[in-house]
């Protein structure tokens, strides 16, 4: 599952560790971070939030992968060579992953993972 930058930013926001909600939603899962969004994060490393959200993302084993270009583009991009699902709350990413067929996750009302495509 690639993670998008938003996604990773709202456990902080929100406090809540969407990363473990997706592993009980969906079982084992190999989450995956292009390397552009882990320079977004790193832009944004002065808020609060992010920091909290970087310490959520670090409790899950993860991999990051080299990618250069827009943070969305390279998620789309890693997703499709990786055949993995994006987990976003950004709706513009959500509609061009669907768009291309890929398998969409993303949280409604704070509590429930939701994917129309699993």
């Amino acid at each position: 599952m690639v993670l998008d930058t938003s996604f990773i930013i709202a456990c902080g926001q929100r406090k809540k560790d969407y990363l473990r909600e997706v592993e009980l939603a969906f079982g084992r899962v190999e989450f995956l971070v292009p390397s552009a969004v882990v320079r977004e994060l790193d832009l944004l490393s002065g808020r609060k939030d992010v920091r909290l959200s970087r310490q959520m993302l670090e409790r899950h084993p993860y991999g990051t992968v080299a990618c250069d270009g827009p943070a969305d583009d390279c998620v789309l991009s890693v997703a499709e060579s990786e055949g993995g699902a994006v987990a976003s709350f950004d709706s513009k990413l959500r509609k061009r992953a669907r768009m291309r067929g890929l398998k969409v996750v993303t949280v409604r009302k704070g509590e429930y993972v939701m994917d129309s495509h699993y």
